[in-house]
């Protein structure tokens, strides 16, 4: 955040010296005045982006890996109940299963 501020007083001495600036030609000067104020800010930023788009994958990587434990262990219990003869479990119940499932997954990633 220091860096921007300190990019953030270039850009303004540049803007209000506008006519001098321009009238000696020190656009580029400027220019890499400025870049030079941000490289640090750059640094951070790329490495906040990896960071959160790993953390990001990661997560949905064990949302979606829980969400197909549910369903084969659901489909499961819908064979095994077919097999047994009793209706316990029907696909009825498995998606209203699942459906409160992803609910409280689903609650708990905002939550996080």
């Amino acid at each position: 955040m220091k860096s921007y501020g300190l990019a953030g007083s270039v850009a303004e001495e540049v803007f209000n010296g506008i006519r001098t600036v321009v009238a000696f030609n020190g656009q580029d000067m400027e220019v890499k005045r400025y870049e030079e104020k941000l490289r640090m800010s750059k640094k951070v930023g790329i490495k906040k982006g990896i960071t959160s788009g790993i953390g990001g994958g990661i997560l949905w990587f064990i949302t979606y890996s829980c969400y197909a434990i549910a369903f084969s262990y659901g489909v499961r219990l819908v064979i095994w109940s077919r097999e047994s003869g009793d209706d316990l479990y029907t696909p009825a119940i498995l998606i209203i299963v699942s459906s409160n499932f992803f609910a409280i997954v689903f609650e708990l990633e905002n939550f996080f």
